[in-house]
């Protein structure tokens, strides 16, 4: 994440997986921490997403 237009890229992006109910976001220490229903999406397409728009994204 270079600025916090990214943050707004990621979040608006995540928000229209379904199943991703809240994203949480800190520029500072570029991390975006996500709520979501295990019944309906999984970690690896929730970083395959973020992946797929050109950002570096892991599981902590």
């Amino acid at each position: 994440m270079h600025c916090k237009s990214c943050i707004k890229i990621i979040e608006a992006t995540l928000s229209e997986i379904p199943g991703v109910k809240i994203t949480d976001s800190d520029f500072k220490k570029k991390t975006v921490s996500i709520t979501y229903n295990i019944d309906t999406t999984t970690p690896e397409i929730l970083i395959n997403t973020i992946k797929e728009i050109g950002y570096k994204a892991e599981i902590v």
